[in-house]
């Protein structure tokens, strides 16, 4: 999750959101320092709030040549590299 991002963007502190989501301030600490993730609920109002699948997943999009999926073998080849490249992102923080 790429949390400082979406704060830094919407001119937002922790505790701010901390109020908005209706949670604890060091929860949200927490998912700033990549020690946990929030919720199903809480991504769901992350993304009410304006967070980007992007910064919510913390991988950057993925776009084919054309610039858009054209059909769903496409798709699942995008998918798969997006996913992979999470996965090696993961890994080499562990």
């Amino acid at each position: 999750m790429d949390l400082l991002k979406f704060l830094s963007r919407k001119d937002m502190t922790q505790a701010d959101l901390a109020k908005a989501l209706e949670t604890s301030p060091g929860n949200v600490n927490r998912w700033a320092k990549n020690e946990g993730v929030p919720s199903y609920e809480l991504c769901s109002k992350l993304l009410e709030l304006g967070m980007t699948t992007e910064e919510l997943f913390g991988i950057e999009q993925v776009y084919t040549n054309s610039g858009n999926v054209s059909s769903v073998k496409e798709f699942v080849e995008v998918f798969q590299k997006s996913m992979n490249a999470a996965l090696d992102g993961i890994k080499k923080e562990l």
